[in-house]
């Protein structure tokens, strides 16, 4: 009896795209979601934006629910359910972090006493699609330098030879991409004890060269009664990730500008094309074509920086859940979810001293290691009771949640050829971080039901968190909802057309601390010396009232189920964000710059319409369009 919008989606509408991503798999499948990939790197994620974006400089994005606790790790092919709560009378409930919706996930658990071993395996291809845009071969790119220039300095300059030469710089950069995801499950009950199982292995090429993503994941679910009103759910998530990256911005860059008249490769004495990349440092390519200029505008050959740089990164993480369920009458339960999580993450960026790029004379080497911990507990009391024709249930509950991470940078210069390791270059600049979070929360829920027919819901969250000023670290996140079962009276009871007709209203407010930390604090810098020692420049000003980013959001909504295969929703909303942080300029005569400050407003507005049927619905066959 939900009197929210909500939308549900099986893992069997998930499986129709290869992806490590969920935001990928969710693609086209909720009204009001947008999803996007900002580039085409492979495991980089998709955005999610759920009925429009809410902030300026803190995060739009959905807060992720992953088996009843917020945040966490999972592997695609291990959800169960997935379901998107889009307006605030359903995401009120998360206060802190739901202004940009919230995103529910349920992961696998064994269906039945009977052992069942699932295994999968797919496969495909990807190339990197330009549209109508396609650069200029030698032949146009010469017709049109030639219209520019006069005829006396086009002919010094563009020899006619030029157009003995067509290399596609485009095709040289990007490949066809091969994606493989192997995925195997175990599920079933072992004396009192049902358990599922599961591992994984992702590997996706790039189609630009030198890009690459391999993911390794394991998941264990158990649960287990431990009387005969107690029972207890153990769940271990594991990943390890590995990733390589294009070593420079200038590899996607080039493929673009660099010019048709350039070959990439050497040539020998003998004016012979060679498999050797060249080396570029100037308009001389200093081979046995000493009568060819380099003619593209940036002197340096990217293929040839690719065949000795990289950029690299690897990750990994485990997330452990604890939870217990007390059935203490058959209307009253009280459950606890605890959630432990640690990661580590390791990169590499490597510039040979053979390689030419700008502002890298000698090459370079930077790595990158840290670490990072969190705990979170969810703690719930949970009530459901028939009174005749009346049905009232509700939710009381605490949480609380903190983490630390560190972070140690180096960076070093002038190293032999080939030599990737710090110990083998000169020290250039050293950095890193720690820091911890913490917040708390309790919140209350209640919704009363007559007949089925009238549903009506409350609920009230109030959140801190340490990312606020002290001041202003509190916030009441308050939300409410009502829905009419239309079809349940007795003067539609002769409309057999449907199955469901549902009118719902709701009003909430939600929150945002996606944000950066120390925001709120005085800044200093640290890197100036006066008399030899540090000396700590203040760059940003305080500002003890900064507070929380807030969305309040006004919906209504009509769900119709009709000839048991027909399915429309229409929904309409109007959001305002108020309080954005953002940075405000200040008069120079202050000394700063700007000062960050909760002073934005933006408001999204619009209407979603779903649409869906099932054409086709035996035992055999199902076809579901929408």
């Amino acid at each position: 009896e939900l009197s929210s919008s909500v939308v549900s989606i099986s893992s069997e509408k998930l499986k129709d795209v290869t992806s490590p991503d969920l935001g990928n798999m969710l693609q086209g499948k909720a009204a009001g979601v947008l999803v996007t990939n900002s580039s085409g790197q492979p495991g980089d994620g998709a955005k999610i934006r759920i009925r429009g974006t809410g902030s300026i400089t803190a995060n739009s994005g959905p807060l992720y629910v992953v088996d009843g606790v917020a945040g966490g790790s999972f592997n695609p092919n291990d959800v169960e359910t997935l379901t998107v709560l889009k307006d605030a009378s359903a995401t009120a409930l998360y206060g802190a972090a739901a202004s940009g919706g919230v995103i529910v996930v349920t992961t696998k658990s064994a269906k039945s006493d009977d052992a069942t071993v699932t295994l999968k395996a797919t496969a495909g291809i990807k190339k990197a699609l330009t549209g109508r845009f396609s650069p200029m071969n030698s032949q146009e790119l010469y017709d049109l330098q030639k219209q520019i220039y006069s005829k006396t300095l086009f002919k010094i300059q563009r020899p006619e030879t030029l157009l003995e030469q067509d290399f596609n710089w485009v095709d040289a950069a990007f490949n066809l991409g091969v994606v493989q995801d192997y995925y195997a499950s175990a599920a079933g009950k072992s004396g009192r004890v049902n358990y599922f199982a599961s591992i994984s292995h992702y590997d996706e090429e790039g189609t630009l060269i030198n890009t690459n993503h391999k993911r390794n994941s394991a998941r264990v679910n158990l649960s287990a009664p431990l009387g005969k009103n107690v029972n207890m759910a153990l769940r271990v998530n594991y990943d390890r990730a590995n990733s390589q990256y294009t070593s420079s911005y200038v590899t996607l860059e080039c493929a673009y500008r660099a010019l048709p008249w350039d070959d990439p490769y050497v040539y020998d004495a003998d004016g012979n094309r060679t498999n050797e990349i060249i080396r570029i440092g100037s308009a001389d390519r200093g081979d046995g074509r000493n009568d060819q200029l380099w003619y593209s505008h940036d002197k340096y050959n990217f293929l040839h920086n690719e065949v000795y740089n990289y950029y690299k990164t690897e990750s990994e993480d485990i997330m452990a859940d604890l939870s217990l369920n007390w059935n203490i009458t058959d209307w009253l339960i009280f459950s606890t979810v605890n959630r432990f999580n640690s990661s580590n993450w390791f990169s590499e960026a490597y510039y040979d001293p053979r390689t030419v790029l700008p502002g890298i004379p000698n090459g370079q080497i930077e790595n990158s290691f840290g670490s990072g911990w969190g705990f979170g507990t969810t703690n719930l009391l949970k009530l459901n009771k028939d009174f005749g024709d009346h049905n009232v249930n509700g939710v009381v509950g605490w949480e609380y949640g903190e983490g630390f991470s560190r972070s140690t940078s180096a960076t070093g210069v002038g190293m032999p050829n080939g030599q990737a390791s710090l110990s083998n270059a000169t020290a250039q600049s050293v950095g890193g971080y720690n820091y911890g979070s913490r917040s708390w929360a309790w919140l209350a829920q209640a919704q009363y039901s007559y007949k089925g027919k009238y549903i009506a819901s409350a609920s009230v969250r109030y959140d801190e968190t340490s990312r606020f000023a002290p001041k202003a670290r509190g916030g009441y996140f308050p939300g409410a909802s009502a829905a009419w079962i239309v079809n349940k009276e007795d003067w539609m009871k002769g409309v057999s057309a449907f199955d469901l007709l549902k009118v719902r209203a709701g009003y909430g407010k939600t929150g945002n601390d996606a944000i950066e930390n120390f925001l709120w604090q005085d800044i200093y810098s640290l890197t100036s010396q006066y008399q030899n020692v540090i000396a700590a420049i203040l760059e940003r000003q305080q500002n003890p009232n900064l507070g929380w980013e807030e969305a309040y959001m006004t919906s209504f909504g009509i769900d119709a189920e009709m000839f048991g295969r027909l399915n429309v929703t229409v929904d309409l909303y109007n959001i305002d964000n108020k309080n954005l942080l953002l940075a405000v300029p200040l008069a120079p005569s202050t000394g700063f710059f700007e000062f960050m400050d909760n002073v934005g407003t933006v408001n999204n507005k619009g209407i979603e319409l779903a649409v869906d049927a099932d054409i086709i619905n035996t035992k055999d066959w199902y076809w579901n369009f929408g």
